[in-house]
C-alpha cells in the first residue's frame, strides 16, 4: 500500500476529510497541526491465465482480420491496375490496327485480360478468407464460399461488384 503524508494546516481551519482510506492524526500538544495519510487505491485483481489467453486470442483474431482486409485491398488494387492496363493496350492496338478484324481481336484480348484479372482477384480473396478462417478456427479449414466471376462457369456479369465500378462496359459487352 502506498501512503502519502500531508499536513493541511491548523486544526481550527481544517476538518478531516470524510473519505474511506484516509487515516487522520488529530492535533496534540506536541503537534498543533493535524496530519492525514491518504491510502492509494487498491490494485486491480490479478489477471488469470484464461483471461490472458482470451485477450491474446482476441488480438490474434483482430490482426488476422486486418491482414485479410489489407490483402483484399491489395488484390483489388492490382486487379484494377490490370484492367486499366488491358484497356490502354486495347486502345493502342486499335489505333495501330489496319483492319476491322485486328480491332476486334484487340477488343477480345482486352476482355480476356479483364476476366483473368477478376478471376485472380477472386481467387486471392478466397484464399485470404480461408487463411482467416484457419486462424479463427485454430488451424481448421472452413469453407468461405465461392464468388462467381464473369466468364467462369455459371458466373454472373461481374458489373455488380464495386471493383468493376470504374468500367461501366464490363458486363454490357
Amino acid at each position: 500500500m502506498n501512503l502519502t503524508l500531508s499536513s493541511l494546516g491548523h486544526a481550527a481551519r481544517q476538518d478531516p476529510p470524510a473519505s474511506p482510506g484516509v487515516l487522520c492524526f488529530p492535533c496534540t500538544p506536541r503537534n498543533p497541526f493535524p496530519a492525514f495519510i491518504y491510502a492509494a487505491p487498491s490494485l486491480p485483481p490479478r489477471v488469470g491465465a484464461a483471461d490472458l489467453i482470451a485477450t491474446m486470442q482476441a488480438g490474434k483474431n483482430a490482426m488476422a482480420s486486418v491482414k485479410e482486409t489489407a490483402e483484399n485491398v491489395a488484390a483489388s488494387a492490382k486487379s484494377g491496375m490490370d484492367k486499366t492496363m488491358a484497356t490502354v493496350q486495347e486502345k493502342v492496338e486499335k489505333m495501330t490496327a489496319r483492319t476491322p478484324a485486328q480491332k476486334e481481336m484487340a477488343e477480345e484480348r482486352k476482355q480476356v485480360k479483364i476476366r483473368e484479372a477478376e478471376v485472380n482477384k477472386q481467387e486471392t480473396m478466397q484464399s485470404n478468407a480461408v487463411e482467416h478462417q484457419q486462424t479463427l478456427a485454430g488451424g481448421q479449414v472452413a469453407d468461405p464460399g465461392f464468388y462467381p466471376v464473369e466468364g467462369a462457369a455459371g458466373g454472373g456479369t461481374g458489373a455488380a461488384r464495386p471493383s468493376a465500378a470504374h468500367d461501366p462496359f464490363l458486363g454490357a459487352r
